[in-house]
């Protein structure tokens, strides 16, 4: 074989090889724990490298600067926006080299990226973690025409700081609903070949519902009813996160009358999309009593109740209240104690709306399906203490 003739087979061979995408990882049900920190700046190492892997390959053609828009992560089990999202961002703006130029969500940043970059979190179980269960956290990076997987990842943390945005905080229920299950498709990323379509389409509705929760948390509640004006005349403008946003403007204001409206389209649309309502009513600790820590959040807890019942009786539904503990304490106390709060939220409901007692019954499940099942009574394992309004056959009464 001439000279010639072997630097064309060293160069075909290269070339091959550069056409070959890095392969990308599939994440491990066990591992172990790192600091938060530390865990956030491995995935922004390792997204990083998927995608320098990835551009060396003919798919990717240029070597330009890729713009990657930074989709806030989400706790899954709680379905809300964290706090802790500044501090990744910041990690990971930090970690990236040169070749990933990481931006905020916003519409405009949306328009002219390459990229997006998504994540959540979930407390699971882990048997190489000291306590049983540590927080995983994914990663993905997809790109913005057609929402195909070009970079995951993985890891697992000790501890994250759950707190979420303002807006979520004292909300009626968790916003469980399918943009949040495209998000965490989409983060997962499972499918090397799955194109996140249904997410991509939402993502200018969600840049827009960010910048609206980032008024909240100034304390301007009228501009954040002005912007969700704007994201309701919207296709994918009329969801949950949107109404639960309205609802809290208005309670900030102390308008309990404008309030009624939102939260009436939100339990509708929770009994349409999901058919259950998951309400955040707390009770004292071992005790049927609803905890209304301020005149305010009792006239709330009314309002509540209130509005499911109406709900009832324009459906013609009938429903399970299931009541719920967190993990602490015997399992037959538990079960007693959700048992008597499940009655006590029917209790209020019927003393309202008399025609209801023939069209709710009562369960109570202890710990038996807890979410979160830490057993810590704090913010982590909030939705342990949940009621829920299952919607059921009215045969089945």
């Amino acid at each position: 074989m001439s000279r010639l003739s072997c630097l064309l087979v060293v160069l075909v061979c290269c070339l091959s090889a550069c056409a070959t995408p890095m392969k990308m990882p599939v994440c491990s049900g066990v591992g172990s724990a790192l600091f938060f920190d530390e865990a956030i700046t491995d995935i922004a190492k390792e997204l990083n490298a998927q995608i320098i892997g990835a551009r060396t390959g003919m798919e990717f053609g240029s070597n330009a600067v890729k713009t990657v828009v930074f989709d806030p992560f989400v706790d899954i089990k709680n379905a809300q926006e964290l706090k802790i999202n500044a501090q990744i961002y910041d990690i990971m703006s930090r970690t990236f080299t040169r070749d990933i130029k990481l931006v905020p969500l916003t519409v405009e940043n949306l328009q002219k990226a390459d990229m997006v970059l998504t994540g959540v979190i979930t407390l699971d179980d882990n048997s190489a973690a000291p306590k049983g269960k540590a927080y995983h956290i994914f990663a993905s990076i997809l790109t913005m025409r057609g929402g195909l997987p070009k970079a995951r990842v993985c890891t697992w943390a000790e501890s994250v700081d759950l707190t979420p945005m303002a807006v979520y905080q004292d909300a009626p229920t968790y916003i469980k609903d399918v943009y949040l299950r495209n998000q965490e498709t989409a983060a997962k990323a499972e499918n090397d070949n799955y194109p996140n379509t249904a997410y991509i389409q939402h993502l200018e509705t969600r840049a827009m519902l960010h910048h609206a929760y980032q008024t909240f948390e100034t304390g301007d509640y009228r501009s954040t009813l002005a912007e969700l004006d704007e994201i309701a005349k919207r296709p994918d403008g009329l969801n949950m996160a949107a109404y639960s946003a309205q609802y809290m403007s208005y309670i900030a204001l102390d308008d309990l009358d404008g309030a009624r409206h939102p939260l009436a389209r939100l339990f509708k649309l929770s009994v349409d999309s999901e058919k259950l309502i998951d309400v955040k009513l707390l009770f004292a600790v071992n005790s049927d009593a609803l905890l209304e820590k301020s005149e305010r959040q009792a006239r709330e807890y009314a309002l509540w109740l209130q509005e499911i019942s109406k709900i009832v009786k324009e459906y013609g539904l009938c429903l399970v209240i299931v009541g719920h503990c967190s993990h602490t304490g015997a399992a037959p106390y538990n079960e007693a104690l959700s048992l008597k709060r499940a009655k006590a939220v029917q209790r209020i409901m019927t003393s309202k709306f008399k025609e209801l007692s023939k069209k709710t019954k009562v369960l109570g499940r202890g710990f038996n399906e807890n979410i979160v099942g830490t057993g810590t009574d704090d913010i982590q394992d909030m939705i342990d203490r949940r009621v829920e309004f299952r919607i059921i056959d009215c045969s089945r009464m």
